[in-house]
């Protein structure tokens, strides 16, 4: 479990988490800039470990694990139940 999870969208944001040696970034909201966005994100970032929230839903989970993701959050806009889930070795 990570002991720093900032949060971050941009480049800019992803770069100053990586500065204070986050142990993961928290990438938010994540469905709104999709994972496409966030296969750019990796170029740069390719060694940084991401936690993907925000408009994830079981049915997507997969994508985002393709994208490398390194855990995906998990929830229901319509229930108080969210769970993260770590990407199979």
């Amino acid at each position: 479990m990570a002991q720093s999870l900032p949060v971050a969208l941009t480049p800019t944001e992803v770069a100053q988490a990586i500065e204070i040696k986050a142990d993961m970034i928290k990438l938010f909201p994540a469905d709104e800039m999709g994972v496409a966005y966030f296969k750019s994100l990796q170029g740069p970032y390719n060694s940084t470990a991401f936690l993907a929230v925000g408009g994830i839903h079981i049915d997507n989970v997969e994508q985002w694990f393709m994208a490398g993701a390194a855990e995906v959050g998990v929830g229901n806009p319509h229930q108080s139940s969210a769970f993260i889930i770590v990407r199979p070795p």
